[in-house]
């Protein structure tokens, strides 16, 4: 929503229910899904000022990397900072 509405009040409205999709896609299995639609799913807890979201995120990004390619583990190696 930030970009469909960049520069606007509207950009910023939508910003707690992106985090909540993305604590509820926390607990599904992943397995399966592209490495390109995991890293836009999880992209509002990759900016969330809360510790807990961001640890989280790491558990599942190292969780996805054993199950995709070594090109898709080595982009998702990045976006950890590992």
């Amino acid at each position: 929503s930030r970009n469909a509405f960049r520069g606007t009040a509207e950009a910023f409205q939508y910003d707690e229910a992106a985090v909540k999709l993305a604590r509820t896609a926390l607990t599904e299995d992943l397995s399966s899904a592209p490495v390109a639609v995991v890293q836009f799913l999880f992209m509002p807890l990759m900016h969330s000022e809360n510790l807990d979201d961001q640890t989280a995120l790491v558990a599942k990004l190292e969780e996805k990397k054993s199950s995709c390619s070594e090109a898709g583990a080595k982009m998702l190696a990045w976006v950890i900072g590992a």
